[in-house]
């Protein structure tokens, strides 16, 4: 049996691996945009919401910056 310390321990590990799966997550998405797939799109596959993916992420920065690549 684990002892408080070593069950901590695992406790902080699986947060910072929630965590690093849901930046992955977010960089995946932010390409997916920034390739022109529409949040629509991309909510419907995740089987999610169009507004969490507008949450997410800033839709007008990538926009934005698009346009200002293409300058």
């Amino acid at each position: 049996m684990l002892g408080a310390k070593e069950t901590g321990i695992k406790y902080n590990m699986d947060k910072n691996h929630i965590r690093l799966l849901e930046d992955i997550k977010k960089l995946l998405i932010l390409q997916l945009l920034a390739n022109g797939v529409s949040d629509r799109s991309i909510a419907q596959i995740l089987g999610i919401d169009s507004s969490t993916i507008r949450h997410l992420v800033s839709i007008k920065k990538i926009k934005n910056s698009k346009k200002n690549e293409k300058i």
